[in-house]
């Protein structure tokens, strides 16, 4: 049979051997679990950002020379 930590076995242990730095992760649901974790490895799409700077940035230059003829 194998023997689990409970969690404030886990907080005292994060907190002794790795200063508090170490993530820990509760699964209550799975679905939750699922979506948080693909977060966690793709990350926010950032590209629209982007996109709306690069327009802006070009928006702004098309203004600067059009009045400075």
């Amino acid at each position: 049979m194998q023997d689990y930590l409970s969690e404030e076995e886990l907080e005292a242990m994060n907190t002794q051997k790795f200063s508090g730095r170490a993530s820990i992760f509760r699964f209550d649901d799975v679905e939750q679990t699922f979506s948080d974790f693909k977060e966690i490895s793709e990350g926010k799409p950032l590209w629209k950002y982007f996109v709306l700077l690069a327009l802006l940035f070009i928006l702004c230059e098309v203004l600067i020379i059009k009045f400075m003829k």
